[in-house]
């Protein structure tokens, strides 16, 4: 092989493990973030009203944001991400089924101290599924144009929680707030309200192990910008 071959032999080399060594470190800032998630929100900063959690996920942001070659999508910050889970109505929740297949089903939910809960009957697929199964996918989005589309997607271990009475007072309660004007059963066929309204509903609750968010709206902030600069 000639000089020049070993020389642009060596440049791919050095090319590819550089684009390797990126993509770890990118993966394991991902899992440090989802580890600042779990960070309790009493750590207080010292003298400063503001948690090391949100100043560990802003830094993560911020470079998240600088790296916007590995995706064509941008984040939402963290906050951002829960107050638009806590702003909408239907999750879509997917389990795994005995066979490995995923079962995908929408649901309604409240937000509370950064778990996902929701209700169903016992008997419902995606109940017997995470019993066997806990892991589960859970997605919010909107929007209907590209630059309008946004949402989260979040992986999580979930179980039923119904044992604890106190909390499942208060999710019912949650819920009943959340859909006092979307629930209206009552005007469903008495035999409906008879067999399924009183039926019981056990309580799931969702541990986020990951959280992904998307914001197609930043990308013209970002374009207007740009826009600005050259003019």
């Amino acid at each position: 092989m000639s000089i020049n071959g070993n020389a642009q032999k060596r440049v791919c080399s050095h090319g590819a493990f550089q684009k390797t060594a990126e993509d770890a470190l990118y993966s394991c800032l991902r899992k440090l973030k989802g580890l600042i998630n779990a960070i309790p929100q009493n750590s207080v900063w010292i003298s400063r009203s503001i948690t090391y959690k949100e100043v560990l996920l802003h830094k993560l942001e911020q470079y998240f944001l600088g790296r916007r070659f590995h995706s064509q999508y941008l984040p939402m910050s963290s906050s951002e991400a829960w107050s638009f889970l806590k702003d909408h109505y239907t999750m879509t929740l997917c389990t795994l089924d005995s066979y490995g297949f995923p079962h995908a089903a929408p649901v309604w939910y409240v937000v509370h101290e950064n778990k996902i809960y929701f209700r169903a009957q016992a008997y419902k697929k995606k109940i017997r599924n995470l019993l066997k199964r806990p892991q589960v996918c859970c997605v919010v989005e909107d929007g209907e144009k590209y630059t309008e589309l946004r949402g989260v997607m979040l992986r999580g271990l979930a179980r039923v929680v119904d044992s604890d009475k106190a909390k499942r007072k208060l999710i019912f309660s949650m819920l009943a707030e959340k859909y006092r004007e979307r629930r209206d059963t009552n005007l469903l066929p008495k035999i409906w309200q008879e067999r399924f309204g009183k039926e019981h509903r056990v309580v799931v609750e969702i541990t986020p192990t990951s959280l992904v968010s998307w914001d197609n709206r930043k990308w013209l902030a970002v374009a207007k910008k740009s826009q600005t600069k050259k003019s």
